[in-house]
């Protein structure tokens, strides 16, 4: 399981608003993470802000789970978001979620 929180681009089925297609990652150009990752063993780490290779749109071969999410009472800033289990093509598990019109791919499992 890897933790993204990182912007998403969505594609809608026209008939409701399940995802058909995904893909997160900078399309073109630097993306800021959300979070600091620890580097992989082997591979140098990124400075903040570097550029990340763009990931493409992937297919969503199912909607495994779809719950919405409104915060507690007690939280300073309320909070509404819908969150998707999604199955995609390749077989990966991405956990996504909109919240305010943006889409944020939060986890993914192969």
């Amino acid at each position: 399981m890897r933790l993204l929180m990182i912007e998403a681009r969505v594609v809608l089925a026209d008939e409701g608003r399940a995802p058909v297609a995904v893909g997160w990652g900078a399309p073109d150009g630097p993306l800021t993470p959300v979070s600091a990752h620890p580097p992989r063993p082997g591979r140098p780490p990124r400075a903040a802000g570097a550029p990340r290779p763009p990931s493409p749109t992937r297919k969503v071969v199912s909607v495994l789970d779809s719950w919405r999410y409104d915060g507690r009472w007690w939280e300073a800033v309320e909070l509404h978001r819908d969150y998707y289990l999604l199955e995609l093509d390749g077989g990966t598990q991405l956990e996504l979620f909109n919240e305010g019109g943006a889409w944020w791919a939060a986890r993914a499992s192969d």
